[in-house]
């Protein structure tokens, strides 16, 4: 600093304090100057100078100014300049280490005139520092003697008041939210006690008693995520405690979702189916094992027939030959594939009822020496089919599910069914997603739209229309069957007829799971 430059810093000093004793504020504020200034001696324990970052990081000042239990501290510096918020910040540390709240803290720019308008460069300055919070507020105007008390007083005011109006907001809001918390208590008790056992009655009463940690409900270990479905994501969980078993497990956070009354009825039928479908057992269906309700996440246990999806196996098999070594599935475990999928159909036809959501993302699969086992889960979307009626919600996955389900208002679900059952044979036996990348080169771009039907229904429209179009064209199964695997090759007789039937786009043309079933041998 030149000596004119600490000349004025000090003159601008004296006229601030000019005629002023440490009593005429009340109590008196702390002063820190980012300049080494000489000062009335009735103000030295009152002030401190902090000419450097040295200095600013030094303990001596804060433990001073902290001692003195000051209604305010004044930074005095001249701007623009970067020392304020180097002194702010210090403050700032020193006082939260004292687990304390940290006095006001005001700039008073001084050495220049301060009074507006200002110098731009210097208001930009206060500008920065008073939105990053290194200050509460600028004193302008160059205030001196009284004046300066005054304008102190004024500001010191004005804050208080500031500050009990945000206390009031914030005590209003308080108030607000706990109304909102007890109105979701409320809704959440009606939605998951009272509801349950007046109407809902498969959804089990709320268990307090049941163990429930972020990764282990009643003993059971949540594992690696298997599929995310309609009302929460599928894990693999296996008892810690007990005889060893392992299940497939739907995890339903309560809270993370606003279930509406449709929406636990979807729940209660869920349930109700998988209690009808497990009184008559099926080899290739998974069945219910158990259901557990805590106060925040509904789990449902069903049976699991191996530690990985029929799609992830498929992907292992499909991998890139630059990647390890694939592993091929082979013919025999091909046919029993195709055999399995088409029974567990065939099963839920036969109890009427139509799954609406059959992908090889929902079969479990277990390889042993002697053969290959599948099982059907996910029954969200399932629904019970009688008689003449038909289903109208547009739901499944593209391309497995038929153009109808997305393209009609109403459609026969068990048709459709067998369409998505079309669908995973060419994928079983031609290879993962074939069909989109079909379409995809056709259209020259992606045309199978990935979010859920519900989410996007004009590009599931629009994806049915050229997924019908496409298998009105003949040839359109030879052509998918050029790329049939070599260990499947042998299947080709068999299924050139049989996906010509499953994949017609006229629903009452298709073949029915039984039918399917018996020409499968």
């Amino acid at each position: 600093m030149s000596a004119s430059a600490a000349l004025i810093m000090q003159d601008s000093v004296i006229q601030l304090l000019g005629g002023l004793d440490p009593r005429a504020f009340g109590e008196a504020p702390y002063f820190l100057s980012t300049e080494k200034v000489e000062v009335p001696e009735t103000f030295s324990q009152n002030w401190s100078c902090i000419p450097d970052d040295d200095a600013a990081n030094s303990r001596t000042w804060l433990r001073q100014a902290w001692s003195a239990q000051v209604p305010a501290i004044v930074i005095v510096t001249r701007l623009p300049s970067e020392a304020p918020k180097h002194v702010s910040s210090a403050l700032a540390h020193y006082w939260r280490a004292q687990a304390a709240a940290l006095p006001p803290v005001f700039l008073l720019p001084i050495g220049k005139t301060c009074a507006p308008p200002c110098d731009p460069e210097l208001m930009e300055c206060a500008k920065d520092l008073l939105s990053s919070g290194s200050v509460d507020d600028v004193i302008w105007g160059s205030p001196k003697g009284f004046a300066f008390v005054l304008a102190l007083r004024a500001k010191i005011s004005h804050l208080r008041i500031r500050i009990d109006h945000l206390h009031d907001q914030m005590r209003h809001r308080g108030a607000a939210l706990d109304q909102v918390e007890d109105r979701i208590a409320a809704l959440n008790m009606t939605r998951w006690q009272y509801l349950p056992s007046r109407l809902l009655h498969n959804i089990p009463r709320v268990r307090t008693d049941l163990q429930d940690d972020q990764d282990c409900v009643a003993g059971f270990g949540i594992g690696s995520k298997l599929i995310r479905g309609l009302f929460g994501t599928t894990h693999i969980a296996t008892r810690q405690v007990g005889r060893a078993l392992s299940c497939c497990m739907l995890v339903v956070d309560k809270h993370g979702h606003t279930f509406s009354f449709l929406g636990l009825k979807m729940i209660n039928h869920h349930l109700r189916l998988l209690q009808d479908l497990s009184q008559s057992r099926h080899p290739n269906i998974a069945h219910l094992l158990a259901v557990y309700h805590t106060p925040t996440r509904f789990c449902i246990c069903t049976e699991i027939c191996g530690t990985r999806t029929l799609y992830s196996r498929l992907k292992l098999r499909d991998r890139p030959a630059r990647d390890d070594d694939p592993e091929p599935l082979s013919e025999i475990a091909l046919s029993s594939l195709t055999r399995q999928v088409c029974n567990a159909v065939a099963h839920l036809h036969s109890n009427s009822i139509c799954h609406r959501d059959i992908k090889p993302e929902n079969f479990t699969i277990h390889e042993q020496e002697n053969g290959v086992q599948v099982k059907l889960g996910s029954f969200e979307l399932a629904r019970t089919q009688i008689d003449e009626q038909l289903c109208s919600s547009s739901c499944g996955t593209m391309p497995f599910a038929a153009p109808e389900m997305i393209m009609e208002k109403t459609y026969d679900g068990m048709a459709a069914d067998m369409w998505s059952v079309g669908i995973v044979f060419v994928e079983v036996c031609c290879g993962l997603r074939l069909i989109e990348r079909m379409l995809s080169q056709r259209d020259g771009g992606e045309v199978i739209p990935s979010t859920g039907v519900e989410r996007n229904i004009g590009a599931f429209r629009k994806a049915a229309q050229k997924l019908s179009q496409a298998f009105n064209e003949d040839g359109i199964i030879d052509h998918l069957l050029e790329h049939i695997v070599p260990e499947a090759s042998d299947m080709r007789p068999q299924l050139l007829p049989l996906l010509d039937g499953l994949l017609k786009t006229c629903a009452s043309e298709r073949p029915t799971a039984a039918s399917v079933l018996q020409s499968l041998g």
